[in-house]
């Protein structure tokens, strides 16, 4: 270039001007595949974590059938998979009512302790140590869960290392879910399973 050309340099002007305008389309270019690709990489995590199985386990009931045919229908809505164990008397009443529930037979129940057959919390956590979910769940069978957004996905992030419960809200009307919280327990659990051994032996049974 001619340095000691004087005034302005038309033709230089002009050629930066083009060139400033393929400059600026190519970093366009390049920020828009940026966002693009991250775009895609966020939605294939929240496709892995929505796929990811995480499994209810609870101990249906053999009274009060309709209601909890209801709340577990709520649970697969969701996407859980549901699992109940119960004694083989009580799994033999209610297989045909819940055929799409896989039934879990225990070998011990509350009987001699509380007069029902109540499960032992310990073979909840027996069930989910054979299980190999990474998330476990164990929810009241009469407890309908029900949100506008991915349980499964908001405790399989919640819970991971760690521990997710809570209380129902009871209502008079599934059409109207405004009511009041239950306070005198909880009745949803969802735990990594990282936190299975952290519990001692113990006697005590779900439901009590």
């Amino acid at each position: 270039f001619d340095c000691t050309r004087p005034g302005p340099d038309l033709v230089r002007e002009a050629s930066a001007r083009v060139h400033a305008k393929s400059l600026a389309q190519q970093f366009a270019n390049e920020m828009c595949n940026m966002f693009e690709n991250a775009i895609d990489s966020r939605k294939d995590k929240l496709g892995m974590q929505k796929n990811k199985k995480v499994t209810i386990a609870t101990s249906i009931a053999p009274h009060g059938i309709d209601n909890q045919q209801l709340a577990l229908e709520s649970w697969r809505a969701q996407g859980f998979q549901v699992v109940s164990l119960n004694v083989a008397e009580e799994i033999e009443v209610l297989h045909c009512s819940f055929p799409d529930v896989e039934f879990v037979p225990v070998n011990r129940d509350g009987r001699k302790q509380y007069g029902k057959p109540f499960v032992y919390f310990d073979d909840f956590l027996d069930f989910f140590r054979h299980n190999g979910d990474e998330i476990c769940g164990i929810v009241n069978s009469d407890v309908h869960l029900i949100s506008e957004h991915s349980l499964p996905t908001f405790f399989a992030q919640e819970a991971k290392n760690g521990l997710v419960f809570g209380s129902r809200t009871d209502v008079d009307d599934l059409d109207n879910l405004h009511g009041e919280m239950y306070h005198m327990g909880f009745d949803f659990f969802f735990f990594d399973r990282k936190v299975l051994n952290l519990f001692p032996k113990e006697e005590f049974c779900i439901g009590q």
